[in-house]
C-alpha cells in the first residue's frame, strides 16, 4: 500500500520548492547555504520517509521558538527538519492545483497566491507584490477612508478547527493518503496547541486556501471585499451600513469559533510591515561593476541598509515575526548570492551581501546598537529570537571582515561572543549561533554531510554543524 502510494507524492518539485523558496520563510534561518545537493539521492531519501510514514512511523517533534508580535504578544513557531518540510510540501504540492483552481477566488483573494510558473523555483508568488496590489485595490474601491472596514481575525492559524481543516483538505485531494499524511506529520507538529502550526509557506498556502471557508460566511451579508490571508476589507457607503455588517458577521464568526481582533478593528485604512517595504527595489545583474547578483529577489544594498537600521533603531516594533522575518529571509538570499558571486568570480567581494556589509559599516554607531540589544536580549529566554537573529545579522559582519580584508571584529564583539558560547545560562542554540559556523558552499565532498544534516531536527543540526566544522 505505501509503496503504491509514493506516486502521489511529486517529490522532486517539493525538494526544489523547499530549498529554493519555503525555506526562507522559516522564523530562523539555516545553519548553513549550499547551491548544489545530490537530488537523486535526496529522492530517494524522502521517499523511503513517506513509506515510513504511511507504514507507521512516529515524526519526530520539532524544534520550538517563540517569536515576538508587533503587540507585543509572542507567537509559536517550529521548525521540523529539512526533510520533514519536503516530505509535508510533498503533500501539499499533490493537491496544491487542484486548492488554487476550485478552492480560492482569485478575485479577491490577494495572499499566498499559488505559483503557476512551469519553471518556478518558489511555492507562492512575491507576496511583496501580492500585498501592493491588495492596497491598490482597496484605494480603488473606496475614495473615502469612511467607506472601509477592517476586520482581522484573532489567532487565525491557532482557532483554526483542524478536523475541519482536513475535511476540506478531503475535497482536492481524490486519493486521501496526503491528506492523511499531513495530518499525521501537522498533528505532532502542532503539539498541545490547537489550529494549524506557524511553520513556512506551505501551511501558510494551505491555511490561506481554508480561509475561504470564512470567505463563504461573509458573502452571506456582503460580496464587496477583499482579503489579504486573515486581513479582510470590506466596503459600503457609510460607516453605519459597516457598522452592521460587522455585527451580523461578528456573529457568524462566533459561530463558527473565530474571533474578530479587537486590536485590529478599525474604520479607514492601516499600514502593515509589508506597506514599509512594497516599493523596495532589487538588485539587478550587474549592480555596479564590482557586484554579481544571480537572483531577481535580492535587494539592493542600499535598500537592505535602511531597512537593517531601521529594525535596530527601533526593534520593538520592526523586530518581530513580520518585518523581522522577512529581513532574514533577505538576509538569507545574500548569503546565497554571494555564494554564487565566489563560484562564479572566485572573489566574494563582488557579491551583494559584501556591498550591503560594507555600506552598513558606515553607520559608525550600527556595531554598538548591536551590541547594546544583543546584552539586552541574550540573558532574557523571552527574547530568544531577537538573539539570533543578532547573531545572524552578525555573520554578516564576520563575512565582510573576513573575505575582503577590510579590517577586523572590534574586540568588545569578540568578546561579548565568547561570553554567550562560553555561558551555561543562555540556551543552547544561541550558544551555536555565537559560535563559527561552516561556509559548506558547493563542495561535492560534502554531499553525505548534507544528507545527515537534512534528515537532522533544527538544534541537532546546529551541534553537527559546529563540530563538524571543528574538525575539518
Amino acid at each position: 500500500m505505501a509503496e503504491d502510494s509514493l506516486s502521489l507524492f511529486p517529490v522532486p518539485l517539493a525538494i526544489r520548492l523547499v530549498l529554493d523558496s519555503v525555506s526562507y520563510s522559516n522564523p530562523l534561518p539555516d545553519w548553513f547555504d549550499t547551491l548544489t545537493i545530490d537530488y537523486a539521492a535526496r529522492g530517494e531519501a524522502i521517499r523511503r520517509r513517506i513509506k515510513g510514514y504511511l507504514e507507521g512511523a512516529e515524526p519526530k517533534q520539532p524544534f520550538e521558538i517563540m517569536v515576538p508580535k508587533k503587540n507585543g504578544q509572542m507567537a509559536r513557531w517550529v521548525i521540523p527538519s529539512v526533510n520533514d518540510q519536503i516530505v509535508i510540501q510533498a503533500c501539499v504540492s499533490s493537491m496544491a492545483d487542484a486548492i488554487d483552481e476550485k478552492g480560492i477566488d482569485q478575485t479577491r483573494v490577494f495572499s499566498c497566491r499559488y505559483n503557476r510558473d512551469p519553471n518556478r523555483l518558489a511555492l507562492l508568488e512575491n507576496q511583496v507584490a501580492a500585498w501592493k496590489g491588495f492596497q491598490d485595490e482597496t484605494n480603488r474601491r473606496c475614495e473615502s477612508e469612511r467607506c472601509l472596514l477592517q476586520i482581522d481575525l484573532e489567532d487565525a492559524f491557532g482557532t483554526i478547527d483542524r478536523a475541519r481543516f482536513f475535511d476540506f483538505l478531503k475535497r482536492f485531494s481524490p486519493s486521501q493518503v496526503p491528506v492523511k499524511l499531513l495530518r499525521s506529520l501537522l498533528d505532532t507538529l502542532s503539539g498541545d496547541e490547537l489550529g494549524l502550526p506557524l511553520m513556512n509557506d506551505s501551511v501558510f498556502f494551505l491555511g490561506n486556501a481554508y480561509f475561504s471557508e470564512i470567505d463563504k460566511l461573509i458573502t452571506r451579508h456582503t460580496t464587496n471585499f477583499i482579503r489579504f490571508v486573515d486581513d479582510y476589507r470590506i466596503f459600503d457607503d457609510s460607516p453605519e451600513k459597516l457598522e452592521s455588517l460587522l455585527r451580523n458577521i461578528n456573529r457568524d464568526l462566533e459561530h463558527a469559533g473565530f474571533r474578530v481582533n479587537s486590536h485590529k478593528l478599525r474604520l479607514g485604512g492601516t499600514e502593515e510591515y509589508l506597506e514599509a517595504i512594497s516599493n523596495l527595489k532589487y538588485a539587478t545583474n550587474p549592480v555596479a561593476d564590482y557586484i554579481d547578483v544571480a537572483f531577481g529577489d535580492i535587494l539592493q544594498p542600499e535598500e537592505m541598509v535602511a531597512q537593517i537600521v531601521r529594525t535596530l533603531e527601533n526593534p520593538q516594533e520592526f523586530l518581530s515575526q513580520g518585518f523581522g522575518r522577512l529581513q532574514l529571509a533577505s538576509l538569507r538570499r545574500m548569503h546565497v548570492d554571494a555564494l554564487v558571486a565566489e563560484k562564479r568570480k572566485g572573489y566574494l567581494p563582488y557579491s551583494a551581501r559584501y556591498a550591503f556589509v560594507e555600506l552598513l559599516l558606515k553607520n559608525e554607531k550600527v556595531v554598538g546598537r548591536i551590541l547594546e540589544l544583543l546584552r539586552a536580549y541574550v540573558q532574557d529566554k523571552s527574547q530568544l529570537w531577537r538573539t539570533l537573529w543578532l547573531l545572524y545579522l552578525i555573520k554578516d559582519l564576520y563575512f565582510y571582515w573576513e573575505v575582503g580584508d577590510s579590517g577586523k571584529p572590534p574586540a568588545d564583539l569578540v568578546s561579548t561572543l565568547t561570553e554567550i558560547r562560553d555561558s551555561q545560562t543562555v540556551p543552547l542554540v544561541a550558544r551555536l549561533w555565537a559560535s563559527e559556523l561552516p561556509t559548506f558552499g558547493g563542495k561535492q565532498s560534502a554531499q553525505d554531510l548534507f544528507e545527515q544534516l537534512h534528515e537532522s531536527d533544527y538544534l541537532e543540526c546546529g551541534i553537527r554543524c559546529v563540530g563538524a566544522h571543528k574538525h575539518e
